[in-house]
């Protein structure tokens, strides 16, 4: 039975914002539309946390000489400001490559396709010659100004009511989703992911990290990427730390930069 038990509480601490999404979508959304995705998601964590200390005790969130703790804190607060360091490269990136897009697209040619030349003018010839789209990319049609725009041109994975109501988020669910998010996802399943050991715990110590980063998909993808070295960090700071103090604090200063940037820009929500 434990064992059952503990099989389903990885499954479900592995998918919990498919599950919210399911669930709000699915029962909620059309008897309370100003309920939010993120509230459901913040729900479901909280239930899986609540689980997992039943099941694996106080591990979950620390095991070790509570000395650790004191240290976790000033480590924590390096790894959020390096994690918001790597973050904010990897979306500049990525933003830098939309504009390179939308540039492209606006002057009628995929990007990297071969200049059409003028009547009169030198036609390529080599390499640059052959340099054209073939197959499948020959037919596809020119990119829209932003990435991750759904079918319906919309944006990302959401309508704009929807993408409003799910990004407008007040600082206490940030942190509470900081606190939620690594205690399931480093202290549950990092727990389980210890007591398996060897190669199974390895496994699912990197779905782990992997979950954590889809979290955030429905943001986008260059989201969802950026997030992978918040990610690795917090799951390392646990695996030195045996504890989730030094990545809670790391996540919970994350969040912070993260609504003090969207206070500067006017579009947080408090709730």
């Amino acid at each position: 039975m434990d064992r059952f038990l503990l099989t389903t509480l990885a499954v479900w601490s592995l998918a919990p914002m498919p599950l919210a999404t399911r669930v709000h979508g699915r029962w909620l959304e059309d008897r309370w539309p100003r309920l939010s995705t993120l509230t459901v998601y913040l729900v479901i964590l909280c239930l899986l946390a609540v689980a997992g200390g039943l099941l694996l005790g106080p591990g979950v969130l620390h095991d070790g000489p509570y000395y650790r703790m004191l240290l976790c804190v000033p480590a924590g607060l390096a790894l959020g400001r390096a994690a918001q360091s790597a973050d904010r490269r990897i979306t500049r990136h990525f933003a830098a490559r939309a504009r390179a897009r939308a540039r492209t697209a606006a002057n009628g040619r995929l990007p990297g396709a071969p200049l059409v030349p003028r009547s009169g003018a030198p036609r390529p010839v080599g390499l640059a010659a052959r340099a054209r789209p073939v197959g499948l990319a020959a037919g596809r049609p020119a990119p829209t100004a932003a990435r991750g725009e759904d079918r319906d041109g919309r944006g990302n994975r959401w309508s704009a009511k929807e993408r409003d109501r799910e990004t407008r988020v007040g600082l206490g669910s940030l942190l509470a989703g900081a606190v939620l998010e690594e205690t399931v996802f480093r202290g549950v399943l990092g727990r389980l992911g210890l007591d398996v050991g060897g190669v199974a715990g390895g496994v699912l110590f990197a779905l782990a990290a992997a979950a954590f980063c889809l979290t955030h998909v429905p943001f986008g993808w260059p989201q969802a990427l950026a997030k992978l070295p918040l990610s690795l960090m917090t799951t390392a700071a646990f695996l030195l730390s045996g504890g989730i103090v030094a990545g809670l604090v790391g996540h919970a200063l994350f969040n912070w930069e993260y609504w003090r940037y969207q206070r500067a820009l006017g579009t947080t929500g408090e709730r």
